[in-house]
């Protein structure tokens, strides 16, 4: 689900931007009283036009992404409460021993359209990177065909700038797929390895599972 702070954006777009567009039309209801019937019409047209460049414009400036980030201690404790609600997302206890842990939180918000990318990025030793990184296929069933259907066809793993990224088994997605998604990626560079879910109800079909990667769930602002 998304978090409160996200949802409670939806109350700021009603009132800065649907307000102002719904006095707009109440004024041009107004002057319609006093005018004859062609002048009405020409208003009516220049409201119409008003009012659906205020409405695009609306939408493009409500869109927005927000990037919590935590490390360490606070992102155990952080991450701890998210993985609680997760049908996927590892137990702190079942990812070995950590030289380092990451904590991400992705909100994307397109006027009325949001989504949600939790992270959780470990880092290991070599001999501990070795043995984490072979064990995933024994505890996870990833996707192994391509995703097709009417609108899209989506190969199931990309490589980012040296993460290799594998999907999850579409079938284990609680909500569906594309609007739930589960990822793993690894470096072998950085050592690390990265747990991934994404979470949008509006989504309808992924054409790239890279551009996917990067731009909905917001990779380039974490790596």
């Amino acid at each position: 689900m998304l978090s409160n702070d996200v949802m409670l954006d939806y109350g700021f777009v009603i009132v800065y931007f649907l307000m102002p567009l719904l006095a707009i039309g109440l004024l041009g209801l107004c002057v319609f009283r006093n005018r004859k019937t062609w002048i009405k019409l020409v208003i009516s047209v220049i409201i119409l036009v008003i009012f659906s460049v205020l409405f695009f414009y609306s939408a493009l400036i409500a869109g927005w992404m927000q990037v919590k980030s935590y490390e360490g201690s606070e992102a155990v404790q952080q991450y701890s409460s998210v993985q609680s609600e997760s049908k996927i997302m590892p137990d702190l206890t079942q990812v070995g021993e950590t030289t380092n842990v990451e904590h991400y939180q992705v909100y994307s918000f397109f006027f009325i359209f949001s989504s949600e990318t939790d992270y959780l990025i470990c880092q290991y030793s070599q001999e501990e990177y070795e043995t984490q990184k072979n064990r995933l296929n024994s505890v996870y069933t990833f996707q192994t065909e391509t995703i097709k259907d009417t609108n899209s066809s989506c190969e199931p793993t990309a490589e980012i700038d040296g993460y290799q990224f594998k999907m999850l088994s579409i079938e284990q997605s609680e909500y569906g797929y594309p609007k739930n998604v589960y990822l793993i990626g690894y470096s072998d560079a950085d050592r690390e390895i990265v747990y991934l879910e994404f979470y949008n109800i509006d989504l309808d079909f992924i054409r790239s599972l890279k551009e996917f990667i990067i731009d909905e769930c917001g990779w380039k602002y974490i790596r």
